[in-house]
């Protein structure tokens, strides 16, 4: 006999998703290419868990900048990302690597592989493949602001 959990599990499941607040390109063509998994993991939320987490500002520059490899930007930043590993969006961040690149931690053994799982993702039809394929996403509303002069 199944429990609530699993019922509920069962049912969500399978539906499709409407994700009515994204942050990607509005084509994958536009994506950015000059950059790595650090980069891009850093350019949104995450990186306030860290700079609360004690993550100064001009090294947190130095990191989303791709003069330093992966390796020397994870000595900078691995401190602060156990600080605040347990947050929402490093969970997130978690459980994407997981999921997408199979890599079950983020850490000084992992870092490597993942960033290099990242980077062979920035071929054309992966975002179709994971947006699409794997997380059933039907459509998505992209959340762009637009300058405009007064």
């Amino acid at each position: 006999m199944k429990n609530t959990r699993d019922e509920l599990f069962d049912y969500i499941c399978p539906l499709e998703i409407i994700d009515t607040h994204e942050h990607l390109p509005s084509k994958e063509s536009d994506r950015v290419k000059d950059t790595d998994i650090l980069k891009e993991y850093l350019s949104h939320y995450r990186n306030r868990d860290l700079i609360s987490a004690g993550l100064k500002m001009e090294d947190y520059q130095n990191i989303i900048e791709n003069r330093l490899s992966v390796s020397e930007k994870w000595k900078i930043l691995e401190p602060f990302w156990e600080v605040s590993r347990y947050t929402g969006y490093s969970r997130a961040l978690d459980k994407v690597a997981h999921d997408i690149y199979g890599v079950d931690r983020i850490d000084s053994n992992t870092i490597e592989e993942l960033n290099n799982k990242f980077l062979m993702s920035l071929q054309p039809g992966h975002f179709k493949k994971i947006l699409k394929g794997k997380y059933r996403i039907k459509t998505s509303i992209l959340n762009a602001t637009t300058l405009t002069e007064e």
